[in-house]
Parts: structure tokens; sequence; C-alpha cells
């Protein structure tokens, strides 16, 4: 999950600078900072296990996105969003 928020700030980064910028939706900047701590990690799979997945999802981690879901019992409706 750190790996992840690292990725896409990276790529935030790169997008400001070439001012290239896309429609789709982005994880606020201060929340990916947050998801470098693990105990944030934890901390945002309890409070708000859509964060969690968005991040796992723009970073293409579509099998670590499905196992998370599991460990963390993820409702059938949050899995279809």
């Amino acid at each position: 999950m750190t790996e992840c928020a690292r990725i896409l700030q990276e790529e935030e980064a790169t997008k400001e600078e070439d001012g290239c910028h896309d429609n789709e939706a982005v994880v606020k900047e201060t929340t990916l900072q947050q998801l470098m701590c693990w105990t944030k990690v934890k901390q945002q799979s309890h409070d708000a296990p859509g964060l969690i997945l968005d991040v796992l999802l723009q970073c293409k981690r579509i099998d670590t996105a499905n196992q998370w879901a599991d460990l963390h019992h993820v409702t059938d409706k949050l899995r279809m969003v």
C-alpha cells in the first residue's frame, strides 16, 4: 500500500510538472502522504476501506485489491463500486 501511495504521488508530481491532467479521480496529496505510514494504512483500512481499494485500483493492483477485500471482509456493494 505504501508503495502504491508513493507511485501515485510521483505520477501526480509528473502531471503537475508537464501540465497534463486527466479527468480521473485522484486521491488527495495529503491522504497519499498519510498512506506512506503503515499505521495509517491500518486505520484507513477500517475507517475508509473505499479509499484503500481506490488507491490499489489506481495502481492497477487488482490481485492485491481482491486479497485485501477478502482479508478485511469488504461488503459486496463496495466491491461492485
